[in-house]
């Protein structure tokens, strides 16, 4: 693709071109420093998802804050803590977002027609990506079809959606035990709750295993824009080669077992 033409046309080219429409649903994991470098802000990136790219769409976000938001820090507001997953979501939760998923660790921004649905039930069960979190109710959803994750200068460990795999298939092998439950207080302008959680564990994962799969199926795309990895999923692709993968083995996502495979 050519490095001749703005990097908002790039940028809506390699999306359009890849096969996200108008109407689509788009969960975006980032890293832009080093596109801030070459000039290119938060708010050029958010212009081209939201208005050129998505105008009729889901945008989504997460703002991750289990760095943190903590056992001894353990306060959530959904209008005030920042997240701490970058300038990008930042600048989006700040100044764009319809909505944040109320969840002390792994909440979500978005703005859309399925936005404030979507966000609406993260904290009815105590887990970060339970089937009632954006993940689940996409992976449930017709939405499914028309998603994809974009991962902008990160790889697919930075994808929360494979964790929803994981606490389906089993959730004593992926967070921590239920002894070991944290407690949290989740503040909006409407509620103020206490929310008991179980976190993930710190076992170590291998995502990129299910890369050569999705590309060879179709449903991975990347890009370089100066050197800068813009790598595009189809979300339904994704689900069905994870739901294949722990139909096999529980442990699929797990480094220790993937490598024997």
């Amino acid at each position: 693709m050519s490095h001749t033409c703005t990097f908002s046309q790039w940028f809506k080219s390699f999306l359009i071109n890849s096969g996200v429409k108008a109407h689509h649903t788009l969960i975006v994991h980032s890293a832009i420093r080093e596109l801030s470098r070459l000039g290119i802000r938060a708010q050029n990136i958010c212009d081209v998802l939201q208005n050129e790219v998505l105008p009729s769409g889901n945008l989504l976000m997460p703002t991750m804050t289990w760095k943190t938001v903590t056992p001894k820090s353990p306060v959530f507001d959904s209008n005030l803590t920042p997240s701490h997953t970058g300038a990008l979501t930042e600048y989006f939760r700040k100044n764009l977002a319809q909505a944040r998923s109320l969840h002390p660790t792994h909440s979500v921004a978005g703005t859309g027609p399925d936005a404030k649905w979507l966000l609406n039930s993260h904290d009815e069960i105590g887990t970060p990506c339970s089937k009632y979190s954006p993940y689940g109710l996409i992976t449930d959803s017709e939405l499914l079809r028309n998603t994809f994750v974009l991962l902008i200068q990160v790889g697919l460990e930075s994808c929360t959606f494979i964790h929803h795999f994981e606490e389906q298939a089993d959730l004593d092998i992926y967070l921590k035990p239920e002894s070991e439950a944290e407690q949290y207080q989740l503040i909006t302008p409407q509620k103020h709750k206490t929310l008991t959680l179980r976190a993930h564990n710190k076992r170590t994962r291998d995502f990129h295993q299910f890369g050569p799969t999705l590309f060879q199926q179709g449903a991975l795309f990347i890009e370089h824009y100066h050197g800068i990895t813009f790598t595009l999923i189809k979300a339904e692709n994704m689900a069905d080669t994870l739901t294949q993968a722990f139909n096999k083995s529980q442990h699929a996502t797990l480094a220790s077992f993937s490598y024997l495979r």
